[in-house]
């Protein structure tokens, strides 16, 4: 929707023109990036007021069908609305309904695709002709715009050289945007039950392409709605974003941590106030002192289970040995953080070839702990 009168809210004014909150699940935006506002979250919302510059979604149980008139005088006739490179989501400010071509004469040389909704999605592409099913631009709509460089849209009668005042101005946050987006939010957000520090970054990907769909710095208390883009099947600039039902990987400063999240629909709001290093949705359990626990089974028939924990993190070797001390296989060898473990062996040694029925010692070493145990190998 969009209005042609200057009217401009605080969104709380606008969503009891609209009926209150009880009426109200959620009202999205766009200004150079994903503006939300969820009446149940209030505090994590970045959607500050509405104005007649731009166009907005509304979804709601009790909605009136038209807007409700509002209480406002016409709007300036020098006023222009300025648009930016690539997406923008603009109002309508005509009386009557206008080819597209002459309501939108100011960006067409610089316009790449139109969208909007006519109970039924319609798009204008240049040089489709009769194929385009978005022809004429409506009063009471919000459309959406993508411009191969910024530019000033003013519709017949309207523009001089008066600049618009009612940018919302929402950073992108070095994502590119796309027309669809979920949000993440979280309050004295924790990891492993710690709370992160003020300039923590904090990101999202897709689990399937790697690529960067949403990133933030906390800013130590809230992290308000942060927009993750999906695919918007408007091109290659979101081609590789994650669609419904895909899953994502959460980063906190470069590291992957979890709960993995999922790309749900348009608008909605993901609490990541609790988050983990490992995974399962639960704190790592950090023992208070090395140890090697004893094999499972044993004896055992090809395969065994050998256990141990680290109260810090370091190299570890784990390896396994003949009764004559020579190495038959390295089952760890690499850094490992704090943390109980476990690893399988498969009666191998390290060519892949089966070994005898017989003993053999496997032994730890992490840091300056060190300690052997017998297991037996049957056939």
């Amino acid at each position: 929707v969009s209005w042609n009168v200057a009217y401009t809210a605080e969104i709380e004014d606008f969503v009891d023109l609209l009926g209150g909150p009880e009426c109200v699940g959620v009202i999205l935006g766009f200004d150079q990036g994903a503006l939300t506002y969820n009446p149940l979250l209030p505090q994590f919302s970045t959607l500050d007021y509405v104005d007649y510059y731009h166009g907005y979604w509304i979804y709601g149980e009790c909605m009136p069908e038209i807007l409700p008139e509002v209480c406002s005088g016409p709007i300036d006739p020098d006023e222009y609305i300025p648009v930016y490179t690539g997406w923008n989501l603009v109002g309508v400010w005509l009386d009557a309904v206008m080819p597209i071509e002459d309501a939108w004469d100011s960006i067409f040389d610089i316009l790449l695709v139109a969208l909007g909704y006519h109970e039924e999605g319609v798009t204008w592409l240049p040089d489709m002709g009769e194929f385009n099913t978005l022809t004429d631009i409506r009063p009471g709509y919000g459309y959406w715009a993508k411009v191969s460089e910024n530019g000033m849209l003013e519709y017949p009668g309207f523009g001089v050289d008066l600049m618009a005042s009612y940018s919302q101005g929402a950073p992108s946050k070095g994502v590119m945007p796309s027309r669809k987006w979920i949000n993440v939010y979280g309050e004295n957000i924790e990891l492993d039950e710690e709370q992160i520090p003020t300039g923590t970054k904090i990101e999202v990907f897709a689990k399937e392409s790697g690529i960067r769909c949403g990133s933030a710095v906390y800013d130590g208390q809230m992290l308000k709605f942060t927009p993750v883009y999906g695919y918007d099947q408007s091109g290659i600039a979101s081609a590789n974003y994650p669609d419904e039902n895909e899953a994502l990987n959460i980063y906190i400063d470069g590291e992957m941590v979890y709960p993995e999240l999922t790309w749900t629909e348009l608008g909605d709001c993901i609490d990541i106030s609790e988050l983990y290093t490992k995974p399962g949705g639960t704190s790592p359990i950090i023992p208070e002192r090395y140890s090697l626990s004893q094999n499972y089974p044993n004896p055992f028939n090809p395969n065994t289970i050998i256990s141990f924990e680290l109260p810090k993190a370091g190299n570890v070797e784990l390896s396994v040995y003949n009764l004559l001390g020579q190495k038959v296989a390295t089952l760890v060898n690499s850094y490992y953080d704090a943390g109980v473990y476990e690893t399988e062996w498969d009666g191998t040694d390290d060519s892949g070839n089966r070994v005898s029925s017989g003993v053999y010692l496997y032994r730890l070493n992490a840091g300056d702990f060190v300690e052997t145990k017998k297991m037996i190998l049957t056939k």
